[in-house]
């Protein structure tokens, strides 16, 4: 019963998700490169304008590209697989093992092991609500994205020197760093991610990127458990703050300066005009 239910609702949420999307419109920058000039023209009227005849006759063709384009976008991959891996290994490492940990302070049923868990979802969520979406266009992102992986950073680091089986050390943990990434690093490198790669080959570039993540987390996964039984908990956080630290780098010195500017302004001041936006 209890596995009908979960798929139950996971069903409803799917079809619900579904309902949604198909009421989103098309993107223009999409149908600018499948040759579809008449989603171009409606959207233009939508905003007031009119198409020009040359645009409306020149985008009749499908533009044509390959997989292997995204590594014309070296310098974005370069910048977006670390900061993913240095995001990604931590929060997998939560979602995965964190039950486990917690079982670890007292406690001994499942449902209690999952409370730490659902706290780091929630106050995540809280983070990207009040903080991220209000202010994502209204502040320096490499400053804010700093002090975001700061923060993670900070969470983890106080379990270094004292033992996570003591509760509020625990908490502290959990909640720094729910609330720490969702506030920023975590909706930023998503951003990121979307606005480094033109239309074209965005997916693909992002599922690249997501790939090099996950199988980092994968390896790492595997020695997880040998690490806690052999050296202890403050391994673990000695891994994610060194991540975080390195995150602050990478985020504040190398990411673009993206707030306020359209996705074309950004291509181009990131690669300086040496690839196609």
């Amino acid at each position: 019963l209890t596995f009908r239910v979960v798929f139950g609702v996971l069903a409803a949420v799917a079809i619900i998700t579904w309902f949604l999307r198909r009421g989103l419109i098309e993107s223009p920058r999409w149908a600018l490169v499948s040759g579809r000039a008449q989603v171009i023209e409606n959207a233009l009227k939508q905003l007031g304008e009119q198409a020009p005849q040359s645009a409306s006759q020149s985008q009749q063709t499908q533009e044509s590209y390959k997989w292997s384009d995204i590594f014309k976008y070296k310098k974005g991959l370069a910048f977006i697989i670390p900061i993913y891996i240095f995001w990604g290994v931590p929060a997998g490492t939560f979602g995965f093992f964190l039950p486990y940990f917690f079982k670890d302070i007292g406690f001994t049923t499942t449902t209690m092991a999952y409370v730490g868990q659902i706290l780091w979802f929630i106050t995540a969520i809280i983070g990207v609500v009040a903080v991220y979406m209000p202010f994502s266009d209204r502040l320096n992102r490499n400053v804010m994205y700093a002090i975001s992986s700061a923060i993670c950073g900070l969470a983890f680091a106080l379990p270094i020197f004292l033992p996570f089986s003591i509760l509020w050390v625990a908490l502290f943990n959990v909640i720094g760093f729910g609330f720490g990434h969702g506030m920023w690093l975590w909706p930023q490198t998503r951003v990121w991610s979307t606005e480094l790669f033109p239309t074209r080959v965005r997916n693909s570039a992002q599922g690249f990127a997501w790939s090099w993540m996950r199988f980092a987390l994968g390896v790492w996964s595997l020695f997880v458990p040998t690490i806690i039984a052999i050296i202890g908990y403050r391994a673990i956080a000695a891994v994610a703050t060194t991540f975080f630290i390195l995150n602050i780098i990478l985020g504040y010195l190398f990411g673009p300066r993206s707030q306020g500017k359209s996705l074309e302004e950004v291509l181009k001041e990131f690669y300086g005009g040496s690839v196609p936006v």
